[in-house]
């Protein structure tokens, strides 16, 4: 059973011999849940998961959570009182290797080279190396860790949270990158003080034009990290 309980991806998933069964996301099938509820799990969504997998909760082996171990210690108990199997192991798990997992284990590929994009609050991308059943994040220096936090900035400058953010590149297809060097030079020194004046100077009636100026420098951090990833592996 896999467990995630950050608010955006309130959800569970069985796997049974390594192929995954099921997979629920809390908040479509409850219509009046919403990321601002103070649950700690996703009980509707784990119970929902084991059932359509046709799971007894006593069958539980592992049972995983995306959570740091500040987390791990406040998730515990709550996993403990859903009548789950009390043998079944723990195990935390890194979100940073969650997502590459995800991508890894999905892909055609033996040994591939990884690339992750923050969002929410994980905003700094990070890359690693899954080589067979392993995945190991690399801790080679990342000079563009400051693209996340600039893009979540500006996404909910233009009137967007976590949830909507990708609505930055359908606004920006109809505008063009005016403002791309201001947000290179807040990318390059990544300051607080440099941050504000730069936005200060934008114009913000100009939504298209500062959407397709984000865009436009997304992409080209994110090939150049990719091609910096390759020359590595």
């Amino acid at each position: 059973l896999g467990i995630s309980t950050e608010p955006d991806a309130f959800s569970a998933a069985v796997v049974v011999e390594n192929a995954v069964v099921s997979a629920v996301e809390q908040f479509k099938i409850r219509e009046t849940w919403s990321p601002r509820e103070s649950a700690v799990l996703p009980q509707d969504a784990i119970l929902a998961s084991l059932r359509i997998a046709r799971v007894d909760p006593s069958e539980v082996d592992v049972i995983a959570f995306v959570a740091n171990s500040d987390t791990a210690e406040r998730i515990i108990p709550h996993i403990r009182d859903l009548g789950l199997n009390i043998r079944a192991t723990l195990t935390p798990v890194d979100p940073r290797i969650a997502h590459c997992a995800a991508a890894f284990h999905s892909s055609p590929f033996d040994r591939a080279a990884i690339l992750v994009l923050g969002s929410g609050h994980d905003t700094e991308p990070f890359l690693a190396l899954g080589d067979a059943g392993r995945v190991e994040l690399e801790q080679a220096h990342n000079p563009h860790t400051s693209l996340g936090s600039v893009y979540n900035r500006i996404s909910r400058s233009l009137g967007f949270n976590s949830r909507t953010s990708n609505k930055v590149a359908w606004i920006g297809a109809g505008g063009e990158p005016e403002f791309l060097e201001m947000l290179r030079e807040i990318v390059s020194c990544a300051n607080d003080n440099t941050t504000e004046r730069v936005l200060k100077a934008m114009d913000w009636e100009r939504r298209e034009n500062i959407a397709a100026s984000l865009q436009s420098l997304a992409n080209d951090l994110v090939i150049r990290m990719a091609e910096e990833l390759l020359r590595r592996h």
